[in-house]
């Protein structure tokens, strides 16, 4: 399993691109590719639920994270979750402008804006000046 401290860096920095103003707009739409290689909805959930293996990470690292740290990082696992589900229910939320642009994104990207608003995401941060927050 991916060490706690990686794995953790790892979602801050994949919230800071989901919270962005415009970082997956520019990736997901405009197909800027210096930015990130999650190319779309698919990439990013597999990259969270796949290559991190996030559910394993929050159950094994979920106390020593502390309640409040765990619940904000599992809020936005289950909100990417959520739109999943409803990614894969309405057609029209497979293109990516329109996913964008949804409740369920807005949803996603609040939870992505509490993680990386946490103390212990500070450590974390990227400092990227290309993503806007």
């Amino acid at each position: 399993m991916i060490a706690f401290k990686l794995w953790f860096c790892q979602i801050v920095t994949t919230c800071e691109l989901v919270a962005s103003e415009d970082a997956l707009q520019r990736t997901w739409v405009g197909g800027e590719r210096t930015l990130t290689s999650i190319i779309d909805f698919g990439e990013l959930y597999e990259q969270i639920f796949g290559d991190l293996d996030s559910d394993a990470c929050l159950a094994e690292f979920g106390p020593m994270m502390g309640r409040e740290v765990a619940s904000v990082v599992e809020r936005f696992l289950d909100a990417v979750k959520e739109c999943d589900l409803l990614v894969s229910r309405e057609a029209d939320l497979q293109a990516s402008e329109a996913l964008l642009t949804s409740l369920i994104w807005r949803d996603v990207r609040e939870a992505a804006g509490a993680v990386i608003g946490l103390p212990d995401a500070q450590q974390c941060r990227s400092g990227r000046r290309d993503i806007r927050l």
